[in-house]
């Protein structure tokens, strides 16, 4: 299973599998995070650590415990940057070293399942829902789980710079998955990015699930 493989460039490395296929354990320091969660939150939270642990070692990092900071975000060690997800499924972790000229990632999984028709409203810009309305109706579901999974991983990308939160209406979503890419735009200004600025991204349906990707680099 690799839905994020060709999706990140070469300086990212990326670990994923299917959480029931990961046995890895959580160090102390990570356990209280999840102490009072039922037992699939726990395997999700270990399973995407081991991922990290993975990658990490990679990039020569020995084994490690990577607490969750305020904010909700791991707590990468300084020379590194990068991004877990699951769904309840799949796991992946992406890491790059700084020093490669990457700042941020973000990335997402997402089921290959229709977005509820109640969420829409909150997620889709104007924009985004006229595009939708003129897909294959058997399709705009699954479209519109697709445009939230890329702006997710827009949001853990750019908060790893700004460290604030973005709502669905800050970020608009051209998508071409026959290419695989999507383009995101800011529609709003959120230091050091203002307002129209662009990210380009990468997205694969595949397996049963939607991967998304996103790489602010520094050159």
């Amino acid at each position: 299973m690799r839905l994020f493989s060709g999706l990140l460039d070469e300086r990212v490395f990326v670990e994923e599998a299917r959480i029931s296929d990961v046995h890895g354990e959580l160090f102390p320091e990570e356990e209280k995070f999840v102490a009072q969660a039922v037992a699939g939150r726990r395997r999700e939270f270990a399973a995407g650590r081991t991922c990290a642990r993975r990658a990490m070692a990679r990039l020569g990092f020995p084994a490690m415990a990577l607490v969750q900071r305020s904010d909700r975000v791991p707590d990468w060690p300084a020379p590194l940057v990068g991004s877990i997800t699951h769904d309840d499924t799949f796991c992946a972790s992406a890491v790059a070293r700084r020093r490669d000229g990457i700042s941020s990632i973000g990335i997402d999984i997402e089921p290959m399942e229709p977005l509820p028709g109640e969420l829409w409203e909150t997620v889709l810009l104007s924009s985004e829902l006229f595009w939708i309305e003129q897909q294959d109706s058997r399709e705009r579901g699954i479209l519109a789980r697709a445009v939230f999974s890329a702006k997710e991983s827009v949001f853990k990308c750019q908060f790893g710079v700004t460290h604030k939160m973005l709502e669905f209406e800050d970020v608009e979503i051209a998508l071409d998955l026959a290419c695989g890419v999507f383009a995101a735009k800011l529609t709003c200004e959120v230091e050091p990015f203002q307002e129209m600025d662009r990210f380009e991204g990468r997205i694969r349906l595949a397996h049963g699930a939607i991967a998304s990707a996103v790489v602010i680099s520094d050159r």
